[in-house]
């Protein structure tokens, strides 16, 4: 019997992932494991690959047994897990595995880790816990906060009540706003007067992305 390729497996694990379809996921996690023709980094690719199949299941404790069995987890591995974690609610799990990155070996928290523990803490509505992680991207690790950095921390501070808070971050920030900031401003207000800025904001910008551009020459 022909044995499955790395391309058929990771085809079928993201079809699994796609649908939810936990039972699936596990039967070819069985085939994966009988694979013993696939590379190293072919078998770490397709186990990262369940660990995010098993988050959208939301089964994190799949997910956690899958992580402890890799070798050698890969900075990829770290943030899936961490997503898992994050997307089902585990917000105590996914701070100790934040702070189990291990910082050498070429892993350490990445823009995509901190991304993911500050929407875990948006889940929760942790907002100091939040703020010390948003300092921390440039403290610790000497990351450039991200577009998508700044929008969860706005998120948390609309969401803690602290409108104002969040409206003097996006204004202050130290690059341009986009729409989704904008956006996450308006979602997190019940001031009329700052929404109706933050929606016309939005609004203006997803105006200028749209918007066909005029030709250089004249008809």
């Amino acid at each position: 019997m022909e044995a499955v390729t790395f391309t058929q497996l990771a085809s079928e694990i993201r079809q699994c992932s796609d649908a939810r379809d936990f039972d699936r996921a596990r039967q070819i996690h069985r085939q994966v494991l009988k694979s013993k023709h696939l590379r190293q980094d072919d078998a770490t690719y397709l186990a990262n690959l369940l660990l995010e199949a098993y988050g959208r299941c939301g089964s994190v404790e799949e997910a956690q047994r899958l992580f402890q069995a890799l070798p050698l987890p890969n900075v990829f591995s770290w943030n899936i897990l961490l997503e898992a974690y994050a997307q089902n609610g585990h917000l105590d799990r996914a701070r100790s595995l934040f702070d189990r990155i291990p910082d050498k070996n070429g892993i350490a928290p990445d823009e995509i880790a901190y991304i993911e523990i500050l929407a875990a803490c948006a889940h929760i509505g942790l907002l100091e816990t939040s703020r010390q992680f948003f300092h921390s991207i440039t403290a610790d690790h000497g990351l450039v906060p991200s577009i998508e950095h700044y929008s969860c921390m706005i998120h948390i501070l609309g969401r803690s009540g602290q409108a104002r808070d969040a409206e003097e971050l996006l204004q202050t920030m130290s690059l341009v706003p986009d729409s989704i900031s904008w956006t996450a401003l308006l979602g997190s207000s019940n001031e009329i007067s700052r929404g109706a800025r933050a929606a016309r904001k939005a609004v203006d910008l997803d105006g200028e992305i749209s918007a066909p551009s005029s030709s250089p020459t004249s008809p």
